[in-house]
């Protein structure tokens, strides 16, 4: 749709008004009838159209060509100024000085300041600087056209930034006191807007929040620019702000604050002044379900830290952060949903939780990792396997083990000592069984039921009271 369009056809003087800022003579802008000296066609409307001329004064001159009535800029779509044009200046082929030029300007106060179209996105926009060293071209240092076009020319400049503004444009023309050039031949002069095409969302992060609203969503999507409302879960949200634009209109980031909403997977729809509704279809997700920890893999180290662990698990994923034994760990990386891996972090000897969370919970597994140096050696998949003598006399001092698998008993035999006792547990993703030892004649037999999993057992001793160095095997049931 325009809201201007002049093609000269009776020469400037209907919707221009021709000035100066210095004594210039009041000829310099005029309705030609004229072709380009080089022979390109300036009349696109039809062959027997005119233009609009501005001469390039051998005289230091600036002379202007103004809108006489400004136009009001629709923020229903974007808008342009389109105008073709031919142009020759005087310029030094061999200093590359640029002596005359010309630029566009526009005015939003009717006229009592104009600004260059320099920051304004263009096609076919300014060619170089106008002046040069000891230059008195009132427009010196100014970018513009300079040179030549080297035949017509349509130059097109987005006004997304004037929207809603009253302006007025005007042709401008600075030349110096030495020689002369053809001048501005301007044709077609047009303010014209472009329907916004309908809008879309193409990501929303992050997706999953909290069923207590209050998370900061970031949508990006085309034509959203001029987005008055997110609505989520057929509630709507707050904070809308449109962030940025990518280019002048058309791709969009916007924010917006979830709110509260029972756990479940919502649409998300975004309401726009010029383009209507969008909707994306379950894209975010109220609540999730809380991370659980199975397995810790290897599950000890050294006390220096540096073990790749891998933790494995059910809704780990979004994990940010892992810690052992309450020290963070480095190097966190999400496999999928049930594996994450990190790197230990240094610590004391001993037996600690490995904990993690994400945007479901936090879940802490006891015991999942012990410290020692060496680190422990793995224990055989099935104990059982590892024969041991049978006589109380030649049992190791980590004692016989033997798994029942009929009945996930599973048992240790020490031999008697005087003054030294025993304790064992089971431990799994924060379970912790407790079983019994006793003595049979010479030997000691601890045993604890740990049904169908894979289980930490620990044997501890005490030696005439004192807490002795604690024996530690995995063993799957």
């Amino acid at each position: 749709a325009d809201v201007f369009n002049d093609g000269f056809d009776t020469g400037p003087a209907t919707n221009w008004t021709i000035g100066s800022t210095i004594d210039t003579p009041a000829d310099l802008w005029y309705g030609s009838s004229e072709d380009s000296p080089d022979g390109a066609g300036m009349h696109w409307s039809s062959a027997l159209s005119t233009n609009a001329r501005g001469v390039a004064s051998h005289l230091s001159s600036d002379s202007t060509m103004a809108m006489r009535n400004g136009v009001e800029i629709p923020t229903d779509a974007t808008y342009y100024l389109r105008f073709s044009h031919w142009y020759e200046f005087e310029y030094d082929k061999n200093t590359d000085e640029n002596f005359d030029g010309g630029v566009v300007e526009y005015s939003i106060d009717d006229g009592a300041t104009w600004t260059g179209i320099d920051a304004l996105p263009a096609v076919n926009g300014y060619t170089g600087f106008i002046g040069g060293p000891d230059s008195d071209n009132p427009l010196d240092a100014r970018e513009g056209y300079v040179n030549a076009s080297n035949g017509a020319v349509t130059t097109l400049v987005d006004l997304s930034t004037l929207d809603g503004e009253t302006v007025k444009f005007r042709f401008r023309i600075g030349t110096d006191s030495s020689g002369g050039g053809y001048g501005w031949y301007i044709d077609s002069a047009r303010i014209y807007g472009c329907s916004d095409g309908a809008p879309a969302i193409t990501s929303i992060s992050p997706a999953v929040g909290s069923v207590g609203g209050g998370t900061t969503i970031t949508l990006t999507g085309d034509n959203l620019d001029s987005a008055t409302g997110v609505v989520i879960g057929g509630i709507a949200a707050t904070g809308v702000t449109v962030v940025a634009r990518v280019g002048s209109r058309g791709a969009t980031t916007v924010t917006a604050v979830t709110p509260a909403r029972v756990s479940s997977l919502v649409d998300v729809a975004v309401t726009t002044s010029t383009a209507g509704t969008v909707t994306s279809s379950a894209a975010f997700r109220y609540g999730l379900a809380e991370p659980t920890i199975a397995g810790v893999s290897p599950s000890s180290g050294p006390l220096a830290g540096g073990t790749t662990i891998t933790i494995t698990g059910t809704e780990l994923t979004g994990t940010t952060n892992v810690t052992v034994g309450g020290v963070p760990a480095t190097g966190v990386t999400v496999v999928n949903a049930t594996t994450v891996t990190a790197v230990a972090p240094a610590h004391a000897a001993g037996v600690v939780a490995v904990a993690l969370s994400t945007p479901g919970g936090a879940v802490s597994a006891a015991g999942a990792f012990t410290y020692a140096d060496p680190p422990l050696a793995p224990a055989p998949t099935n104990p059982a396997v590892a024969a041991a003598p049978t006589t109380a006399k030649t049992l190791p001092a980590t004692g016989r083990w033997k798994v029942n698998f009929a009945t996930n008993i599973i048992r240790v035999f020490f031999t008697r000592q005087q003054g030294t006792t025993y304790a064992i547990t089971a431990q799994r993703n924060g379970t912790v069984r407790n079983g019994t030892c006793k003595q049979l004649g010479t030997t000691i037999r601890c045993g604890v039921k740990a049904p169908n999993g894979t289980w930490r057992i620990t044997v501890t001793p005490k030696v005439n009271g004192k807490v002795g160095k604690a024996i530690v095997r995995i063993v799957r049931t």
